[in-house]
């Protein structure tokens, strides 16, 4: 949220940004900090609640702020989050940090509906790589028991 202070963000856009972050490079960013798995964008539903739970965190220490908008609750980083960030320090949170830059950078204009089309191409791709000889032996071997 810091790097796209002031703007707030929805629980959906922090969601898929944090999935653009861990896997920039399906989305023709840097290298990916974590590699593809078979789950794929299941992902989503898990980081979801995840991200609700880090949210409670970050507003009872004062990180954010939030508040209602039409669209519904939005977040947004407190002046307090970039001194927040500032002492941390780890090889991962740098190259996490260059990634939230890539994302704030890259897709900061997407409204909701560029979202929602977003959301539906990483699905989309992700289902043409499942290869059907290996999903048809996995659904045989477990009928088969």
């Amino acid at each position: 949220m810091n790097e796209f202070s002031p703007r707030a963000l929805g629980i959906s856009h922090l969601t898929y940004f944090d999935y653009c972050m861990l896997h920039s490079a399906d989305f023709g960013g840097p290298e990916s900090l974590h590699p593809k798995l078979p789950a794929g964008p299941g992902e989503f539903g898990i980081k979801r609640k995840l991200i609700e739970g880090g949210l409670q965190l970050m507003l009872r220490a004062g990180l954010i702020e939030v508040r209602a908008a039409d669209t519904g609750i939005i977040y947004s980083a407190t002046e307090s989050a970039s001194g927040f960030i500032e002492v941390l320090d780890s090889d991962y949170l740098d190259q996490l940090q260059q990634r939230a830059s890539w994302v704030a950078r890259e897709m900061s204009f997407m409204d909701d509906q560029q979202l929602a089309e977003a959301m539906k191409e990483v699905y989309v791709r992700w289902a043409e790589g499942i290869d059907p000889n290996v999903v048809n032996a996995a659904t045989e071997e477990y009928t088969d028991e």
